[in-house]
């Protein structure tokens, strides 16, 4: 059996091996039994714990996105345990760092690119004194998602009551996009991705590296529209973007004719 004394050493029982960069500093007693026949044996082994200071870093750039609260930047740590975190210099307006985990957070509520951002970890040695890592410089952007379009104003479409009209073509596109872009059409009308199929209420443009780029989106007056004029803007929303409008020309259903003859 394996044991071992003072408490503090990140310590497996069942075979007697240890970790270092979990344990507490300090000396350690590791006591090995084993009985053979009728004899019992006992070995103590000591071993020192010295607490080796964190090694730490960020991804880089840290981007957040202004006005948005969503994001956490978190750090990495190849050394030892972090039991708490410096910063050096003045983060970006808005947001804070956790003394304790590192973790950035926060509602940033100014525009930078790549702000320069000193910050240091710490633990304790055996005597008690402060262990710091090697200072990190994190970069830091604050960025605002953009939507785009090169469509002006989306022409006229016309259709007869049960039918759905001619599609007709916008164009959307992304910068700094965090999730994805949804397009809302006005009443009576639906969109898609797909010129002859998947037309549905809204449509969801999802951001590849916080990109979306230029893709051609397909407009049309629904079958079930009723009867009469419809007009209105396509609107395009993200994540802490600002939204763009799209005006439709005022389009319109007609009635089925009667040919009964009556």
């Amino acid at each position: 059996t394996f044991s071992t004394s003072p408490t503090g050493l990140f310590f497996n029982t069942s075979n007697g091996s240890f970790t270092p960069g979990l344990s507490t500093s300090g000396v350690y007693a590791i006591s090995y039994n084993y009985t053979k026949g009728v004899c019992n044996y006992s070995y103590v082994s000591n071993v020192n714990i010295t607490t080796l200071p964190p090694a730490i870093t960020y991804p880089s750039p840290s981007v957040f996105y202004i006005n948005y609260p969503g994001t956490t930047v978190s750090p990495l740590n190849s050394g030892g345990r972090a039991l708490g975190f410096e910063i050096l210099d003045s983060l970006p307006a808005g947001l804070t760092i956790d003394a304790v985990t590192g973790i950035l957070s926060g509602t940033a509520t100014t525009l930078v690119e790549n702000a320069q951002v000193r910050v240091r970890a710490f633990n304790y040695n055996k005597l008690g004194a402060t262990n710091y890592s090697d200072t990190y410089t994190m970069s830091i952007s604050v960025r605002k998602p953009i939507i785009n379009s090169s469509t002006a104003s989306i022409s006229s479409m016309s259709t007869t009551y049960g039918s759905a009209s001619s599609e007709n073509t916008f164009n959307v596109s992304g910068q700094y996009i965090i999730q994805n872009i949804l397009v809302t059409p006005p009443n009576g009308f639906e969109v898609s991705s797909n010129a002859s199929s998947g037309f549905a209420n809204t449509l969801t443009l999802s951001a590849s590296g916080g990109s979306i780029a230029s893709t051609n989106t397909y407009i049309r007056l629904k079958t079930a529209a009723g009867v009469g004029n419809f007009s209105g803007s396509v609107n395009l929303t993200s994540d802490a973007a600002d939204m763009v409008s799209i005006p439709v020309a005022t389009s319109y259903v007609a009635g089925c004719r009667d040919y009964s003859g009556s």
